[in-house]
């Protein structure tokens, strides 16, 4: 297997691993909810942490990577995730779930933008079409085969195994990591947006709130105003975002036509798929 071909099948593995740890222990909900005595609305904090967690870092991937260089930082993020997920599938509490779905998703994250660089840096014209079907089939399949999966795991063993089930994926990445991939040179990056970082952060726990907690038909005063001070803190980070060369999230950019029409049908389908 050549050199490229190595670099985009640990990105490929990790960004599965990442998918699956997404959708997958949505099938053992109810099972974590009867045994940490919890309900509907504190539970989607499972899904909820790990997706604030991997939305969060995501921004600060190159810059760690042009600190630590990209073999060392991938190939600990994939060590974290194992970690983290044995700590999931041990929690005692359902804090220590969700602080450790939290750092779950964080290490998750630093793999994605590096790993996906790496990958498309090394592949040109038809062949970067060909990896982008391989990048979409993983997108497609992983959030349709995981529940199906997860609900066997469930049935077989417990909720805790499908935590537990991502261990070996997670240890192999990270071993593939630190064999396959050379130390590449490291080009300088600019200090990430701090205050656009907590800006958005805090917009996105704002809404993940307001909408677990409209979801769950409780608190409606509370979680509009969740939604409201969501909407706020968007605002507040799009007049930021304007005034900083290096903004962490490019609004302008949704000005395209067609990046909107990708992000609606990116979300859209999951509704598509069997529950």
């Amino acid at each position: 297997m050549t050199y490229r071909y190595r670099i985009a099948t640990v990105f490929l593995l990790g960004f599965f691993i990442d998918c699956i740890n997404i959708f997958m222990p949505a099938v053992a909900l109810p099972r974590m909810a009867a045994a940490f005595q919890i309900g509907s609305a504190a539970s989607a904090w499972v899904a909820n942490a790990y997706i604030l967690g991997l939305t969060l870092v995501i921004p600060l991937s190159p810059w760690l990577a042009s600190r630590w260089g990209a073999r060392r930082m991938l190939a600990a993020s994939m060590l974290v995730v194992a970690g983290a997920v044995w700590a999931c599938g041990e929690a005692s509490s359902f804090g220590q779930m969700v602080g450790w779905r939290f750092v779950q998703g964080m290490a998750g994250g630093l793999l994605i933008p590096v790993g996906q660089a790496m990958t498309f840096n090394r592949f040109q014209g038809a062949e970067r079409a060909r990896i982008s079907t391989l990048v979409m089939a993983v997108a497609l399949l992983a959030p349709a085969l995981s529940p199906s999966l997860g609900g066997w795991i469930v049935d077989q063993a417990s909720w805790r195994w499908v935590f537990h089930a991502n261990i070996p994926l997670a240890l192999a990445a990270a071993a593939l990591s630190w064999l396959w991939l050379r130390e590449e040179p490291r080009p300088a990056q600019t200090r990430p947006d701090l205050l656009g970082l907590l800006l958005i952060s805090a917009a996105l726990a704002s809404a993940l709130l307001g909408m677990s907690l409209y979801g769950a038909g409780q608190a409606g005063v509370v979680a509009l105003a969740c939604l409201g001070a969501a909407l706020l803190l968007a605002r507040l980070y799009a007049s930021h975002s304007r005034k900083v060369a290096d903004a962490i999230v490019d609004v302008r950019l949704l000005q395209s036509p067609r990046l909107a029409l990708s992000i609606w049908v990116y979300y859209a389908i999951p509704a598509f798929l069997p529950a």
